[in-house]
């Protein structure tokens, strides 16, 4: 259900909802939510908007990426984030619309767009476009049935609609029978969330036992292995106690072996030989006696040793049963910290995303959250390529044309998806002035096959492969929207 699009017989169904319990409202403030259990402490495109009334705080919670939601609820709601970066557009909005009353909120005819207007003039607002492809926010002035809507994650960016303008929709149903199943649907976006927050621990977890798993057999299989060779090693203890009976004998080296008489079988054995002298070669025998002993006491006790962490890893599993299911259990984050503390995983804290290294040129989300870096001239170019990224990061540059650079940041073992690629090639085409050019080559390796040209600023690079893209503008607003410096 949260999966689905809020259609727009949902969005009208669910403000009409709010609207009846909803008293007189004056706006507070936008803040990003502090989110004790995510791993940089805040969401990207979550904002929750607060408001005052006689009847107490209320609070709004917005989110504008999949799943797209809105929904009320009663109180001030979660504290601001500090990691979060504050946009212009935030400290915009808060100065507007502080202390301002709400007058209206409504959903656009036939339209998945949501209205607030605020003061007493009525003429400002905000607009929330909950569609899929475009999830916006925008900021509004009216002007008698026209709204003119300013981009709020680009500048200068203006267009007029009317609010009387009816979409052709069709017949839709919604999802939302009474209030009960409203608020179940608010509690599945709650868990929904909270899920996404447990899932990359649960995964993390998984990929983990599963790993060690697979290590610890090819481990146990390798040693079995090398105790089988030493175990299967020649005598060489009795081949040495049978030269010391003989020692007086003198039995001379013959073709690399001795013929000593064996007095439990009471035959002569031919036993390998490679020191003339028979002093050194009993030491010898008696060495490789005590290193074969020792190889297989010390192989023996390794896949004991081995054998008993595997055991361990059963019994995680079975003790910890939530792993392999998927749902949330309660306290999870406790038992996410026990379990990262036996398997010895580390953990990642807000504080390590803070103290990350920053890019200072133009930075970007991908659709499925890959950063990616722009440069914008010669000293961006050279800093980002040569200083910042890394070598198994991907590096794009345009084919035979003097071009922005742009790294996209990948994961260890991890390759950037198709959508990214195309996105990051959007970016490089409006960065290097081509959104005019037509079907052009964009050349893309990792970074560590980068050189830069001695006693020159230009660069030169192997190893890579080539994309054949076209100016895309959707593509190119979709990962334009996400952009965080």
């Amino acid at each position: 259900m949260t999966n689905t699009p809020l259609n727009y017989k949902d969005l009208s169904i669910l403000i009409e909802h709010f609207k009846e319990k909803l008293p007189t409202l004056r706006f507070e403030k936008i803040i990003v939510p502090k989110l004790k259990n995510h791993p940089t402490g805040y969401e990207k495109n979550l904002f929750v908007f607060r408001f005052e009334s006689e009847k107490g705080p209320f609070h709004l919670w917005v989110h504008l990426q999949p799943p797209l939601y809105l929904y009320w609820k009663s109180g001030k709601g979660p504290q601001a984030s500090t990691n979060a970066p504050q946009s212009p557009f935030q400290l915009q909005i808060n100065k507007k619309l502080s202390g301002k009353v709400l007058h209206e909120f409504d959903v656009l005819l036939n339209d998945r767009r949501v209205l607030l207007i605020f003061g007493k003039s009525k003429i400002d607002g905000l607009l929330f476009q909950l569609i899929p492809s475009r999830p916006q926010l925008f900021d509004v002035e009216i002007k008698d049935q026209n709204l003119k809507i300013r981009n709020a994650l680009k500048k200068n960016t203006l267009e007029i609609i009317s609010r009387e303008e009816s979409r052709n929709t069709p017949d839709l149903k919604s999802r939302f029978s009474d209030q009960e199943s409203i608020e179940t649907w608010i509690r599945e976006i709650e868990d929904h969330r909270n899920f996404s927050y447990f899932l990359p621990h649960l995964q993390k977890i998984r990929n983990t036992i599963k790993k060690q798993e697979k290590t610890i057999q090819k481990q146990i299989e390798k040693l079995q292995q090398s105790l089988k060779h030493s175990q299967n090693e020649p005598p060489w203890e009795k081949y040495g106690n049978l030269l010391k009976a003989v020692f007086h004998e003198n039995p001379p080296l013959q073709n690399g072996v001795r013929t000593v008489y064996d007095y439990e079988t009471e035959e002569n054995i031919q036993i390998p030989g490679k020191e003339k002298s028979i002093t050194k070669e009993i030491e010898r025998y008696f060495h490789l006696s005590k290193r074969t002993k020792t190889r297989i006491k010390e192989t023996t006790s390794r896949i004991e040793e081995l054998q008993n962490k595997k055991k361990n890893l059963e019994s995680i599993k079975n003790t910890h049963l939530w792993i392999f299911e998927d749902k949330v259990p309660e306290n999870w984050k406790t038992k996410v910290d026990l379990v990262y503390e036996i398997l010895a995983i580390k953990k990642e804290s807000s504080s390590d995303f803070k103290n990350k290294k920053k890019w200072s040129g133009p930075t970007f989300l991908s659709s499925d959250q890959t950063p990616i870096y722009v440069g914008r001239n010669l000293k961006e170019n050279l800093n980002l390529t040569l200083r910042f990224a890394k070598g198994n990061d991907l590096w794009l540059h345009i084919k035979n044309r003097p071009s922005a650079h742009l790294v996209i940041e990948l994961q260890k073992n991890k390759t950037a998806s198709l959508q990214t690629l195309n996105e990051a090639a959007q970016l490089l085409l409006h960065y290097s002035g081509g959104k005019q050019w037509g079907k052009i080559e964009i050349d893309y390796t990792f970074q560590k096959y980068v050189k830069r040209i001695k006693k020159s600023n230009k660069i030169t690079y192997s190893q890579n492969k080539t994309l054949w893209i076209e100016f895309d503008p959707e593509c190119f607003e979709k990962v334009y929207q996400n952009k965080i410096n």
